[in-house]
């Protein structure tokens, strides 16, 4: 989620003109030694401004399917934990989850190139302000902006809550709430599971996987466990 949000944020401060994303440094005086490490070594690498049509594309093609497998992994990751019993069953599953989490990255890393991955991780961040524009004030002129934008009490209070926290922790809530209410019935002050039924076939579409609610699959009408039974 965190890396969904920066990209978010990338692509809103980036310019929206071309830029170059690249340039070769200086040459090393030593000619005959041409190899790629010493290629490698004079390219720097940056983020930079790209066109409106080049961002809608990111968007489309990787924003919002990272959004929507994010989606899908808390979901999963969160129906996997609940229908858990043991305490020790939730730790070892817990692990296998973050590992899950990651695998992504290890098979990005596994089928890039060296050199890839290496500019990958020369890669410079991008500056959100210039630094000539730190000596343009004078002293007084910096105390006095710091004096303005000094937190108030309502602001202080603000600043000193743990965003992180409290957002994990709501949408921590809103995924077991959620997890209740597609899958269990509130009968008699408890929640009671729903009546489970067997899938017709074992065929299971991509429509399925992402728009389930849209496409369910097609099971008996007949359930073949109840809680009444």
């Amino acid at each position: 989620l965190d890396n969904i949000i920066n990209m978010i944020r990338l692509l809103y401060s980036i310019p929206s003109e071309e830029q170059p994303w690249f340039k070769l440094g200086e040459e090393d005086d030593d000619e005959t030694a041409e190899t790629m490490e010493k290629w490698l070594s004079q390219v720097e690498v940056k983020v930079a401004g790209m066109p409106r049509t080049w961002k809608l594309v990111n968007v489309f093609v990787v924003l919002l399917p990272k959004i929507m497998l994010w989606e899908m992994t808390a979901s999963t990751g969160i129906n996997f934990l609940m229908e858990t019993g043991g305490i020790d069953d939730i730790i070892v599953n817990s692990v296998a989850l973050g590992f899950l989490l990651t695998l992504d990255e290890i098979i990005t890393d596994a089928m890039l190139s060296a050199e890839v991955n290496h500019l990958l991780d020369e890669c410079q961040e991008y500056p959100l302000y210039q630094e000539g524009d730190l000596h343009t004030h004078s002293d007084q002129e910096t105390l006095s902006k710091s004096e303005e934008l000094a937190p108030r009490n309502l602001q202080l209070a603000w600043e000193m809550i743990p965003k992180v926290m409290v957002f994990c922790l709501g949408l921590l809530f809103w995924l077991v709430t959620r997890y209740y209410t597609l899958h269990c019935d509130f009968v008699d002050g408890r929640w009671v599971s729903k009546d489970m039924h067997l899938p017709n076939s074992l065929s299971f579409s991509l429509a399925n996987a992402l728009f389930g609610r849209f496409f369910p699959v097609d099971a008996a009408q007949t359930p073949y466990w109840s809680m009444d039974a």
